[in-house]
């Protein structure tokens, strides 16, 4: 069946009766707040009687949503399960194997379980393992292209670069990998196929979607990633300094008064410089907390975008995990792992100064962004969860249901959307400079101007090792 029969079929329902979000919310804050005093039933009594009763706009309570959705089976049922079909008991892990990847609809499909969240949690340690194997390699053999690429001073003013190098490398291989799984799985999926519906499909027929343990462990990878991702943007960008002569340690310190006197004037000293040391880079420092957070030489220009987007992001794969749109999630991790391919070829060839492949990166990358982030995903993907998604409405429950969150996505998606745009428009700056001074200065990893700051450092050093020559020279 195609969309527009479904459409037809399914038109628009009547909710004008139901009261506001924002009235929702607050008949929800105040059950929540109510339910340890097991009031949560009563407190509406209180109200004047046009408030409360049947049809009042606090009347309504959307309640627990999980108790709406078809339960998922949990690994005790599952064994139990195969037990009473095959009449044996099998292993451990074959019961735990094919629960795993051989059953549809289990509690991995909902990251706020606790058997998914500890999953998702274990791959963030694996994939943290697996990079501190790889990261020294790619260091080790980021500088070695970069010394045949660009000179061996240019390696010693740029360690920040190799390290990000590293990790361009090892961002290359998840987008390519993801993404290929992703092209292979979701490519004759319902919510794909334009011909036979296509995106209603998302909404159709919720929230009885069943949740195949290929989308599972997809939405568990992709969940662990973007957690590590955030984890990596945290130790890429910033430090974290512990003055140990803080008043807070001395607390701690069992000392004489004599040598407590001494230590603190010794120690006043020693704060008062390591705070004036790291007040040119400080993000945050308080004289009544003994550390100091700073920025780090290897900071993303646009941190505070990728910071927000790293939030959005993850608050919009578990919100979606728990809510069961785990089809509509995948539709936008793909969109995202295929426009992040041609970004991270473009950095590494940046990096190897191979202009020519890099001018061509840069175009794919283009085209690529424009494509998948500023058309799929507000033209298809957005405008799918703008116009179809009253379509889960079938009766009261998933009335309220629709009318309480349905800003939660439009508000997250719409920000990714914003963020998506604001990086198109540095990317045309970026082609500009190309286009009109022959160079490549990437924004993203320096507002301030990378290429500037990069060329400053090797002219610096240049300068002092002719004047070190001079001297000596001058000597002889």
């Amino acid at each position: 069946m195609d969309a527009a029969s479904i459409l037809e079929q399914n038109p628009p329902p009547d909710i004008t009766g139901y009261p506001l979000a924002p009235i929702l919310w607050v008949g929800e804050i105040i059950d929540t707040i109510c339910f340890p005093f097991r009031c949560d039933d009563t407190w509406r009594s209180y109200l004047p009687h046009s408030w409360s009763e049947q049809g009042g706009p606090l009347s309504y309570s959307i309640g627990s949503i999980s108790k709406h959705f078809p339960s998922l089976l949990t690994i005790s049922q599952h064994t139990t399960a195969q037990q009473s079909t095959k009449g044996t008991e099998g292993s451990i892990f074959q019961n735990l194997y094919y629960y795993a990847f051989h059953t549809s609809s289990t509690a991995l499909g909902d990251l706020t379980t606790p058997t998914a969240f500890l999953t998702a949690l274990l791959l963030v340690l694996i994939i943290r393992e697996i990079k501190s194997v790889l990261l020294p390699k790619l260091h080790s053999m980021g500088r070695k292209l970069g010394k045949q690429a660009q000179g061996e001073e240019w390696v010693k003013n740029n360690e920040d670069r190799i390290i990000k190098f590293g990790e361009y490398v090892i961002r290359l291989i998840y987008h390519s990998s993801i993404s290929f799984y992703g092209v292979c799985y979701f490519y004759n999926k319902p919510w794909w196929d334009y011909k036979n519906g296509g995106t209603v499909h998302l909404f159709y027929n919720y929230p009885h979607h069943e949740i195949e343990s290929g989308m599972a462990w997809y939405y568990l990878i992709q969940s662990a990633y973007n957690m590590e991702a955030f984890i990596s943007l945290m130790e890429l960008s910033l430090t974290i300094q512990f003055d140990i002569n803080h008043g807070i340690f001395k607390l701690f310190k069992s000392t004489t008064m004599e040598a407590t006197a001494t230590t603190t004037t010794t120690a006043d000293t020693e704060s008062t410089n390591f705070h004036n040391k790291n007040k040119n880079k400080t993000i945050f420092s308080s004289s009544l907390l003994p550390f100091t957070v700073s920025w780090r030489e290897s900071v993303r220009g646009d941190f505070s975008e990728m910071a927000i987007h790293h939030v959005v992001t993850n608050l919009l794969v578990f919100g979606s995990s728990f809510m069961r749109f785990t089809r509509i999630g995948s539709m936008v991790f793909l969109v995202h792992d295929l426009s992040d391919i041609p970004v991270d070829m473009s950095k590494l060839a940046n990096f190897l100064k191979m202009k020519q492949t890099t001018t061509y990166c840069f175009v794919l990358m283009c085209v690529v962004w424009l494509y998948t982030r500023l058309y799929i995903l507000p033209f298809v993907i957005y405008r799918s969860i703008l116009y179809e998604s009253y379509l889960l409405i079938v009766d009261e429950w998933t009335s309220l249901y629709f009318i309480g969150y349905r800003y939660f996505f439009h508000i997250l998606v719409c920000a990714l959307i914003v963020l998506h745009s604001f990086w198109f428009f540095l990317l045309l700056k970026i082609g500009y400079g190309m286009l009109t001074k022959n160079q490549i200065h990437d924004y993203t990893e320096h507002k301030s101007g990378e290429k500037c700051q990069i060329d400053d450092k090797s002219k610096k050093a240049t300068k002092e090792n002719s004047q070190a020559q001079q001297n000596e020279k001058k000597q002889e």
